[in-house]
């Protein structure tokens, strides 16, 4: 069997696990294997030593730094969902509070906030991260997963420092965009819900200048909805 065809079997099963059992690399031949997963409610299932330690704070993992595809951002369109909106208060008074994490494929980089995630979107989100840990070793692909929080400390008066927050969401981003990252800007998706003060505030605004786009994708909470969209999600980021 070629390599190429053992790196398609592999890419298959990767997908398997988050629920894509119909697809396979277009450089693979088609090979006829039962599914993997036939039922809904396994789709997010991983083995414990997959799942990727849920306490860590500010803590990068690096892994091989091989060259970024020059493949180009497909938006796929699907509605995100927004927060509750949040009463209209004056910078001074708007309690700022994130924990992000983010994952960096190729040239993507997905994000979240874990804050405003459900239990059920985060066992999806650990699902993702396992399978495309998986496929960026087996393709060759560069993989960076990394995470921060604001407040940096207890201090509750930090809560309220919009310039702060900004420069710790600069800060967060900035090892998506060096060493060998640093080749081709990334197309940056968030996957869950961002705090409205995010936007409000102009936090987000502060990596516009560092990204190539925002592309809009299948949320978290969309593909726990429909399954059917994991698919897409899948073949736009990996292909």
């Amino acid at each position: 069997m070629s390599k190429d065809s053992q790196i398609g079997i592999q890419n298959r099963h990767i997908a398997s696990l988050i629920g894509i059992d119909l697809w396979v690399d277009k450089r693979a031949k088609i090979c006829h294997t039962k599914p993997y997963i036939d039922r809904i409610n396994q789709c997010f299932q991983v083995q414990p030593d997959a799942i990727l330690d849920e306490s860590m704070n500010t803590d990068t993992v690096w892994h091989d730094k091989l060259d970024v595809s020059d493949k180009k951002a497909v938006s796929v369109i699907n509605a995100t969902t927004k927060s509750e909106p949040i009463d209209e208060l004056s910078p001074s008074e708007t309690k700022i509070r994130y924990q992000l994490q983010g994952l960096r494929y190729g040239t993507w980089v997905l994000i979240v906030d874990k804050l405003q995630m459900t239990p059920e979107e985060k066992s999806l989100w650990l699902s993702l991260q396992d399978a495309l840990k998986r496929t960026a070793t087996s393709s060759g692909m560069g993989f960076l997963l990394h995470e921060a929080h604001y407040p940096f400390t207890k201090d509750d008066n930090q809560s309220y420092d919009v310039a702060l927050a900004k420069s710790g969401f600069g800060g967060f981003f900035v090892p998506f965009l060096i060493g060998s990252f640093a080749k081709q800007k990334p197309s940056v998706v968030f996957l869950s819900n961002m705090g409205e003060f995010m936007y409000d505030l102009g936090i987000i605004d502060t990596i516009h200048a560092q990204i190539d786009k925002v592309v809009t994708l299948p949320t978290l909470s969309t593909m726990l909805k429909n399954p059917s969209t994991k698919k897409a999600f899948w073949q736009t980021v990996v292909g």
